[in-house]
């Protein structure tokens, strides 16, 4: 009897311990899928977060990595493609505004340029063929106008403009997508075909229209004597206004004296004559037409060229403050001669 009891008593045992053998491996085994099944998710996560790739196998100077640069090669090549790129193109390639201020005060004086006399106006427009030297590029767009109110007919200059558009760079390239489900993008450059003496040209050309128009209105009944300085300048910002250019530089080429569109002739050698005369410049450029109503874009440059004060510092701190006033407070570059 003691040795059924123990008998059964062994039987109990195994039965449980194999149950609780089996509950564990299970318990076990269970812990291990899941975190497997989790660390798969996460991989797979992962790689559906993943951005796809760009890269460029030989001359990349030509790419400068911008979120706009690489989104435009991404939606025009879906496929894979060989021949010829130009870069930078139209939808990429900055706008660079010019305008030229040929009122009576670029004409009053003289300088020495070269071994010869030449007018305020003159010397300005080879102040802006070194410019141009500067920052043209291939790709460019080149917007020429001039600033002036013609004295017998009323014809405002600023509203009409002459384009130069600066050719890109040409590129040989192989686009293959490499991997269909990111649509990672290996562009490999053959050949590199580039156009900065041709962008070095174009600041001689577009220097001569300049020079053209400034012996034009140094001349005859043709002059644009009367200069609604603000106005004009106002109207240039304005036409800008919502743009949507990838690059926009505004350039005025002028000594930013202003005469003639408001109560107080603002040149250095007036400036003395008058008491706060900031404050009384603030509130004519309050008047409904004067200011500019576009606010550009952060990134957008505006640059004074050629400004004078004649060596009155007082004159180009006000100068400067006013300016600032007028374009809303956006940046803007002061360039004195």
């Amino acid at each position: 009897m003691q040795k059924k009891l123990r008998a059964n008593n062994r039987i109990s045992h195994l039965k449980l311990n194999m149950a609780v053998s089996k509950h564990i491996k299970t318990k076990t085994f269970a812990k291990w899928f899941t975190a497997a099944v989790l660390i798969l998710l996460n991989i797979g996560g992962c790689e559906e977060k993943r951005a796809h790739r760009l890269e460029i196998i030989g001359a990349a100077n030509w790419f400068n990595s911008s979120r706009a640069d690489t989104a435009y090669l991404f939606n025009k090549f879906k496929s894979n493609f060989q021949g010829k790129l130009e870069w930078p193109p139209q939808e990429l390639s900055r706008v660079i505004d010019i305008s030229m201020d040929l009122s009576y005060s670029m004409y009053m004086g003289r300088v020495i340029y070269n071994d010869l006399s030449i007018t305020i106006a003159e010397f300005n427009a080879f102040m802006l063929k070194d410019f141009l030297h500067e920052i043209l590029k291939p790709g460019d767009l080149v917007r020429a106008r001039i600033l002036g109110k013609n004295r017998l007919s009323g014809e405002i200059a600023s509203k009409e403009y002459v384009e130069f558009r600066i050719p890109p760079d040409t590129l040989l390239i192989d686009a293959r997508i490499l991997y269909r489900k990111y649509n990672d993008l290996v562009i490999t450059v053959k050949s590199q075909v580039k156009n900065d003496k041709l962008a070095f040209n174009y600041h001689e050309i577009i220097h001569g229209w300049f020079s053209s128009e400034v012996k034009k209105a140094g001349t005859g009944s043709g002059k644009w004597m009367q200069s609604p300085l603000l106005e004009q300048m106002a109207s240039v910002i304005d036409q800008y206004e919502d743009h949507n250019l990838h690059e926009l530089i505004v350039v005025f080429v002028t000594d930013g004296w202003i005469e003639d569109d408001v109560s107080i002739r603002f040149w250095p050698r007036y400036y003395s004559q008058f008491s706060n005369v900031i404050e009384k410049m603030k509130e004519i450029i309050d008047k409904p037409g004067m200011k500019p109503n576009a606010l550009l874009s952060a990134d957008t440059q505006i640059i004074l060229l050629g400004l004078r004060d004649e060596g009155n510092r007082g004159y180009r701190y006000a100068q400067k403050e006013i300016f600032k006033y007028f374009f809303n407070g956006q940046k803007v570059e002061f360039k004195y001669y």
